[in-house]
């Protein structure tokens, strides 16, 4: 029973240490967006404030950000390098996020988007949208448009879900 009781505290504690839901934000002219208050608890809290930012390596638009808190990208690029000694062209994906932008949560829970990050993709109205363990900062507009799947796409997710005894999961 103890065992059971550990497992579910080590669950609970690591759900608590995830980004979860989606918020609209502006950011001024200086490139600073005011994070939901839970995002920069948490970043400040588990992750100690510091985070690393860059574009996407599957968005072939460029149009999203991604931020890291430095933990998860130290974590992600270690994988990375292992896994180059299999596939030697895992060294785009780690020379991509290997070149993150370094920042900080202010006291007042903004983050700053460098200038050569902003420019051509984020407007004044942002997505700041939570991946478990990312923040992920998308142009309104271009996250509105590139949101909405069509009706084939949407029956196929239907029949993935209803295939996978998943379809609770479509809500």
């Amino acid at each position: 029973m103890d065992e059971q009781l550990k497992l579910n505290q080590e669950l609970e504690d690591s759900w608590k240490m995830q980004f979860i839901g989606q918020y609209h934000q502006t950011m001024d002219s200086k490139g600073r967006i005011v994070l939901p208050s839970t995002f920069k608890e948490i970043l400040i809290h588990y992750y100690g404030g510091e985070v690393g930012i860059n574009t996407s390596f599957e968005d072939p638009d460029g149009k999203l950000l991604i931020v890291f808190p430095l933990p998860v990208l130290a974590r992600r690029l270690n994988v990375i390098r292992e896994l180059m000694s299999k596939n030697e062209n895992m060294r785009y994906l780690f020379e991509h996020y290997s070149g993150s932008i370094r920042g900080t949560i202010d006291s007042q829970g903004r983050i700053v988007v460098p200038q050569q990050l902003r420019s051509g993709r984020l407007n004044k109205n942002i997505v700041v949208h939570g991946r478990l363990d990312t923040i992920v900062l998308w142009d309104m507009e271009y996250f509105e448009n590139k949101f909405r799947p069509e009706s084939e796409e949407l029956e196929n997710i239907k029949e993935t879900l209803r295939n996978s005894g998943n379809l609770d999961l479509l809500f």
